[in-house]
């Protein structure tokens, strides 16, 4: 609080009086910040490379899917059931 606010609190309790309304604080304001643009690798034109690393090494779940190596590495070799090397 304020001691302009105080001082009015002390002398409205000498005298007996209500308290006037403290001011209100405005919301402080909200920006968004983004990141600078990064650059983009240059990523192959074959579509068998990965859309967001470029690479081309990927390892295929026991679910059937095919994952980037390098972005997501598999957790545990157990979950692989086999690898892709250079493309499709």
């Amino acid at each position: 609080m304020s001691s302009r606010y105080l001082d009015l609190a002390r002398r409205a309790v000498k005298e007996h009086r209500a308290l006037p309304e403290p001011t209100a604080v405005p919301e402080p304001r909200r920006v968004l910040v983004l990141p600078p643009e990064l650059p983009r690798r240059a990523i192959p034109a074959d579509s068998s490379a990965c859309y967001a690393c470029g690479g081309t090494a990927f390892w295929i779940s026991l679910a059937a899917v095919r994952i980037c190596e390098r972005c997501h590495p598999p957790a545990d070799e157990r979950i692989v059931a086999h690898r892709e090397h250079g493309g499709r």
